[in-house]
């Protein structure tokens, strides 16, 4: 029974960190959250089957696969059309490259209706607080099923030119 409600958990645990809006977290936090959270269950499931060296068999088994299920399913959220990640991550890198302060760089998903814009503000050329620049500040308005979400914060580009956002005012 407590091995059933611990499953239960941490499935909603993972599928919170799988849907994450922009600002709480990019495509490859959530593989890394899927493919954690997966493993985690896959161990979990595992545990539950064979006796002494089996079971141990069956949960290191387990693992093994729920970690690349977990990889698997989030990782097409970023190159489904289904998901908002397709398309608000042109959205954010267009306004983390941008040097205007005054423009709402907006995205809609089609299939859910979910839609939002992001707002670049501070342009932070030499990083801030410890992180490599360039940095960008930015603001954020979302609405998922009818309700709005608003937030801030800070995105530094990456050694490989794409962004990671590092600060959530939230």
């Amino acid at each position: 029974m407590l091995k059933s409600i611990a499953a239960a958990l941490l499935l909603a645990a993972s599928s919170l960190a799988m849907t994450a809006s922009p600002a709480m977290a990019d495509c490859e936090d959530a593989k890394v959250a899927g493919t954690v959270g997966g493993a985690i269950i896959g161990g979990i499931i595992g545990s539950q089957f064979g006796h002494g060296g089996g079971r141990t068999a069956a949960t290191v088994g387990g693992v093994l696969l729920g970690g690349l299920a977990g990889h698997e399913i989030v990782r097409g959220s970023c190159r489904d059309k289904h998901y908002d990640a397709y398309y608000y991550n042109e959205s954010y890198d267009d306004a983390f490259d941008s040097r205007d302060e005054d423009r709402n760089y907006e995205w809609e998903n089609p299939y859910s209706h979910h839609h939002g814009y992001v707002r670049p503000t501070e342009y932070y050329e030499d990083g801030y607080q410890g992180h490599d620049g360039p940095c960008r500040r930015f603001e954020q308005r979302i609405w998922v099923d009818g309700e709005e979400q608003t937030g801030t914060g800070v995105a530094c580009r990456r050694h490989d030119g794409s962004w990671k956002i590092i600060n959530n005012d939230d």
